[in-house]
């Protein structure tokens, strides 16, 4: 290999995504060097991994034979330089894609990458239908890394300890997580009104469940948010949890009895785990488009995996069958999951993109 790999992250979600396959490669000796972008919130998870990196909003592409890059809805500076220099010298790049529609957003449908991987086959479906400029052998469904954990959530045996300890933990019956997106993609009031109609709803049951509510970590908005919940709670004399996770090193929405979310992959993996909401109010929806998707915007709602809150109103419904809905309700948003989203559940996710990444290193003349 005569030139060096370069690697750009910048949000979270890309480095949860691929962080950890990169490590392994540095680890084995591949010359990788890691740059973020200043403005991305991944420097948290590259520092939890021990990856050493370079903070920069552009690099010196002679220096490089391969670009890999995660996509990035926010941070998305160097992602866009790098990929821009590297195709200007026809070195290769690669995407990789973190969520569903990553690689289509505004800032970069002039760019066409090498390759793109995607979060599984039905981003891939929608990634070639909204960028007809990406080859079909282009684009490839590899995974999340992130989501490797949640074959363990799906065990039986783990779930029902989770519950019961989450359960003492709370001292309630019922519990409801509910996730938000970061405001600064969405307009504010749809985040006060969603969180308005939340507690209207969850206050109606006797008694109420044990709300969890966690706010983006990212959001500029986020102490402000965490007020407004609070006072709404305590007011509706509903018990909450805020900010924190109930239980060390278990996403709370595996002893949740059921979700609400907007646009995060917390609200994927919680639909594979447990009865899931989106919350796609108007802006969230128009966000969705900005990028080329079209309605219902999210594959668990078309095939059946997720449940969908189109406006406020419609919450009180949709916590009724969530929480008492029959077995066979339960069964078939379990089945749906199992059948069309079985590549987020094996657990393999690191593996793929680790082995696909390689392939490509070594292919550098």
């Amino acid at each position: 290999m005569a030139k060096r790999v370069a690697v750009c992250f910048g949000d979270a979600g890309t480095t949860d995504c691929i962080g950890e396959s990169v490590n392994q490669l540095l680890a084995e000796g591949y010359p990788i060097e890691v740059f973020l972008d200043p403005k991305g919130a991944g420097r948290k998870a590259l520092t939890r991994l021990g990856i050493p990196f370079t903070e920069a909003t552009e690099i010196d592409i002679d220096q490089y034979g391969l670009v890999i890059s995660g996509t990035n809805g926010k941070a998305q500076t160097l992602w866009v330089s790098a990929t821009k220099a590297a195709l200007d010298r026809n070195v290769p790049v690669i995407w990789c894609g973190d969520f569903y529609m990553s690689g289509c957003e505004a800032a970069v449908r002039d760019l066409v990458p090498t390759w793109l991987t995607t979060l599984d086959e039905s981003a891939r479906k929608l990634a070639l239908r909204a960028r007809p400029d990406l080859g079909p052998d282009s684009v490839v469904a590899l995974g999340n890394a992130s989501f490797d954990n949640v074959a363990d959530f799906l065990s039986p045996s783990y779930r029902l300890a989770v519950r019961k300890e989450m359960r003492r933990c709370l001292n309630s019956a019922t519990i409801v997580y509910f996730a938000a997106s970061s405001s600064n993609q969405f307009k504010r009031e749809e985040m006060d009104a969603t969180i308005h109609a939340l507690v209207t709803s969850v206050r109606n049951f006797i008694p109420p469940p044990h709300v969890i509510v966690s706010f983006h970590p990212a959001d500029p908005a986020k102490d402000e948010l965490e007020a407004l919940a609070r006072d709404l709670l305590e007011n509706a004399d509903v018990p909450h949890t805020i900010g924190e996770r109930v239980m060390s090193g278990v996403p709370d929405y595996v002893g949740a009895d059921a979700a609400v979310v907007q646009y995060s992959t917390e609200g994927v993996k919680s639909s594979l785990v447990v009865p899931t909401a989106f919350v796609l109010l108007p802006s969230m929806r128009a966000y969705q488009r900005t990028r080329g998707g079209k309605w219902p915007f999210f594959p668990q709602i078309a095939r059946g995996a997720a449940e969908v809150v189109w406006h406020v109103d419609a919450f009180d419904s949709t916590l009724e069958r969530m929480l008492e809905g029959e077995d066979d309700y339960f069964t078939a948003l379990c089945e749906a999951s199992q059948e069309h989203f079985s590549g987020l559940i094996d657990g393999g996710s690191t593996g793929r993109l680790k082995k696909f990444l390689k392939q490509k290193i070594n292919d550098i003349k």
